[in-house]
Parts: structure tokens; sequence; C-alpha cells
């Protein structure tokens, strides 16, 4: 990345086709189209998808950002009673 800043990665899986069909009384699965089958069960047709953020460049650190972070020597007290 030449650049800091966000980027976007997309990943394609390659497609994935499965089949089932009857064959002499039994249920057959295999991973294939169902061209030349008969007797057909199901046949599903799938392909997966993956998205990724990627920050590259200078990370921001705390250091700079003290006035939004949470003041962790302050704990706010519960109201509820310690008999409930």
């Amino acid at each position: 990345m030449e650049k800091p800043g966000i980027y976007t990665a997309a990943a394609t899986r390659k497609e994935s086709m499965n089949t089932a069909y009857e064959e002499n009384g039994k249920k057959v699965t295999y991973k294939g189209p169902k061209t030349g089958k008969k007797n057909i069960i199901s046949s599903v047709y799938s392909q997966q998808f993956a998205k990724s953020i990627i920050c590259g460049g200078e990370l921001i650190t705390g250091e700079d950002r003290n006035s939004t972070r949470l003041n962790t020597s302050h704990f706010a007290e519960s109201r509820m009673p310690s008999s409930a």
C-alpha cells in the first residue's frame, strides 16, 4: 500500500455445484452438475465471498486521544441494593 488509509479487499472462492439424485433406490450425492443424471432430487449452485477492511499507514494511539477515553480512575457505583 503506497499511501496510508483504509482499503477494502475482496475475494471469491471457486463456485461449487452439488447434486443429489436417486439411482437403484438409493440416494447418491456428488459434487458436480446434474447434466446426464436422472431422478434428480436436488442440484445446488453456490459461491462464497469474503470482504475485509485493512487500515494501512500510521496507527492512532491513545496518547493524543485522552479526552475521548473513559477515565478508569472513576467508577460508577451501582444503585441496586445488595439485597436484590
